[in-house]
């Protein structure tokens, strides 16, 4: 799932990924897109730079074009197809203590957050 670290094709990450020189180049995400289609043209445009003329061109196409133009390239298993193949979920809680540095610091954040809420409540900030 590591392809979500170049779905916004403006980061640094992201930029840095384009500029490796790679033979082959793969990215594999459950969440290919999750806010918008611009996350699905950043993570096709490392793997398949060209597909679409630019961002702008990509942006114009109409869904289906899209789809119908990624299909070859993209292999899409639904949890429902594959659950029998994964194995049982193990579920572990695991329980740790603050050390006294974090104790006191998660403490004056607690205050903070406390005398900020009581001074919006006291100049009537929650009216209806």
């Amino acid at each position: 799932d590591e392809a979500q670290y170049v779905k916004n094709d403006w980061t640094k990450t992201s930029k840095a990924v384009k500029g490796i020189k790679a033979g082959h180049t793969f990215a594999l995400s459950g969440t290919p897109i999750e806010n918008s289609l611009n996350e699905l043209y950043a993570i096709i445009d490392l793997v398949l730079p060209g597909l679409f003329k630019n961002k702008s061109a990509f942006k114009t196409m109409d869904q289906d074009k899209i789809a119908k133009r990624v299909r070859p390239f993209v292999l899409r298993r639904l949890k429902k197809d594959v659950l029998t193949e994964l194995p049982d979920k193990m579920e572990s809680v695991q329980y740790t203590e603050l050390t006294d540095e974090q104790k006191k610091t998660y403490m004056a954040q607690l205050r903070l957050i406390q005398n900020d809420a009581k001074e919006a409540i006291n100049e009537n900030a929650f009216q209806e």
